[in-house]
C-alpha cells in the first residue's frame, strides 16, 4: 500500500482528502487485492472515486470501502469498460456510512478488475467536524 497524498486544510478550512494507491501505476488490478490503512484523523466521508492508469479493456472495475471491516457503501465505486476513472461511471457510487473516526481501519477492495486495467487509486473525500 501507498499513501500517495494526504491534504490537511489551512485552520478554519474543513475540506479533506485522502488518497492511496493499490500496488502502483503498473501493477495489475485483481479480484480480493485489497489496501487496509488506518484513518489518520476522524472525517465525515462526503465522496468517493477511482481511477486507474490503463483502464479495462473488458468488463466494470469495482471496487468496495470498508470501515472495521463493514460495508460503507451501499452501491459501490465502479470504472466502467475502456474509462479511467469512476467520476463518468455509469452506476455511481452511493455512501452508507459517512462517520469516520481517528484510527478506523478503512480497506478498499477489489470486487470485479475488469480485463487488463492496472494502477487503481482511491480518494476520499470529506470535511473534518
Amino acid at each position: 500500500m501507498t499513501v500517495l497524498s494526504q491534504y490537511h486544510p489551512p485552520v478554519g478550512a474543513r475540506p479533506y482528502q485522502l488518497v492511496f494507491g493499490m500496488g502502483g501505476d503498473l501493477a495489475a488490478v485483481t479480484t480480493g487485492d485489497h489496501t487496509t490503512l488506518r484513518a489518520p484523523t476522524a472525517f465525515t466521508l462526503t465522496g468517493v472515486k477511482a481511477s486507474l492508469y490503463d483502464d479495462s479493456s473488458s468488463g466494470v472495475v469495482e471496487l468496495a470501502l470498508k470501515k472495521n471491516g463493514v460495508d460503507m457503501l451501499s452501491t459501490n465505486v465502479t470504472i466502467d469498460s475502456g474509462e479511467k476513472t469512476s467520476v463518468t461511471a455509469a452506476i455511481p457510487a452511493v455512501i452508507s456510512v459517512t462517520a469516520v473516526a481517528a484510527d478506523d481501519e478503512l480497506t478498499v477492495e477489489v470486487i470485479d478488475d475488469g480485463t487488463a486495467a492496472t494502477g487503481a487509486v482511491f480518494v476520499l473525500e470529506g470535511t473534518i467536524p
